[in-house]
């Protein structure tokens, strides 16, 4: 029988000595550092375990546009040069290391096998649904020892497509934050919008998924209901591909809808959480979900948010919370709207 403890004269139990041991380093792998919301919660993660862990982030292309890296972070920056070369001799340290695991987001399958193949542990993290999936299929995913998910909608789609591993769910609360007691005048007078307008607030790349297009037709039919609005759009392309295209729709849209005077788009903010209190009520119109942090964040600053039932959304529960289906007539949207104004 395994003994726990020594037992002293007194007839008390006495645990052995203990002795230090240094923490190991944590290992995780990010495609970039791009404003987003995957991006947002590796950062918040390594800044919550520190410092009884330290964590070594490895960073595979940079961008103009980063979150600032916290200075108790180890960064490796692979600079997108050589990919496959450049994980497989990182990979090949960490696999000697004292924790071979490396944590996983938003890798490719050939990315995160350059690390498997020397001998890495690397555990994917999936931040989407099925429809935002880098690999496609599950199947693609078949060498990875187990995954995570970001809600339990993502956990439950892995399994549907033939996931047979074992996945995690961890779901991301943000922290609340303070914002500086001046900004909701100081950015309503940037964006031209009166200190005592409502404010319909939107934060998220401006691509596909997030149906910005179908947003504005939804905000227009508030406003032919004698809604007094301004709508705000934290956000731009993320590339010049898909996402340049995506961004002429909404200009697009915004023109032939005679929204303009009503419409501000400033593009990406470093920190858009701090601009939460310039909104008076979130809206998140996304064809798909993991599990919005823009979301959570809203609700965690006492915002209304009127955000569409795909994915994890509805995980969280909140008095808030008021979701629509995703193809629901603009007229649910825009009821969905007026209550949550005025809750």
């Amino acid at each position: 029988m395994k003994k726990i403890g020594v037992l002293s004269s007194s007839g008390e139990v006495r645990q052995p000595d203990a002795y230090k041991s240094a923490p190991q380093e944590l290992h995780v792998a990010i495609a970039t550092l791009s404003l987003g919301g995957a991006e947002r919660i590796v950062l918040d993660w390594a800044e919550r375990i520190y410092p009884r862990w330290r964590v070594h982030l490895i960073v595979l292309r940079n961008r103009n546009q980063e979150w600032p890296v916290p200075s108790f972070v180890r960064v490796t920056r692979l600079g997108g040069n050589n990919l496959p070369k450049s994980l497989e001799r990182i990979g090949a340290v960490i696999a000697k290391s004292s924790n071979p695991v490396c944590v996983s987001h938003l890798l490719s399958i050939r990315e995160r096998r350059a690390l498997s193949d020397v001998g890495v542990i690397a555990v994917p993290v999936f931040h989407n649904a099925k429809s935002g999936w880098a690999e496609k299929s599950a199947h693609q995913i078949a060498n990875a020892p187990y995954a995570v998910a970001v809600s339990q909608s993502c956990a439950d789609e892995l399994k549907e497509d033939g996931w047979p591993g074992s996945t995690t769910v961890i779901r991301h609360i943000p922290k609340v934050l303070k914002n500086s007691p001046d900004v909701r005048s100081r950015m309503r007078r940037a964006w031209n919008i009166p200190e005592n307008a409502l404010v319909i607030g939107m934060i998220g790349a401006v691509k596909p998924q997030k149906d910005y297009v179908s947003a504005l037709q939804i905000f227009r039919e508030f406003l032919a209901r004698g809604n007094d609005a301004y709508l705000v759009i934290i956000g731009g392309p993320v590339n010049m591909g898909i996402g340049k295209e995506t961004w002429n729709n909404v200009v697009e849209q915004v023109n032939a809808l005679g929204v303009r005077h009503r419409v501000a788009i400033p593009g990406f903010i470093a920190d858009a959480t701090r601009v939460l209190s310039v909104f008076d009520v979130m809206f998140n119109s996304s064809h798909f979900e993991g599990l919005s942090i823009a979301t959570l964040d809203a609700l965690l600053a006492g915002l209304p948010v009127v955000a569409s039932q795909v994915g994890g959304q509805g995980e969280i529960s909140h008095d808030s919370l008021y979701l629509v289906p995703k193809n629901a007539h603009t007229n649910v949207w825009v009821d969905a709207l007026e209550k949550a104004v005025h809750q």
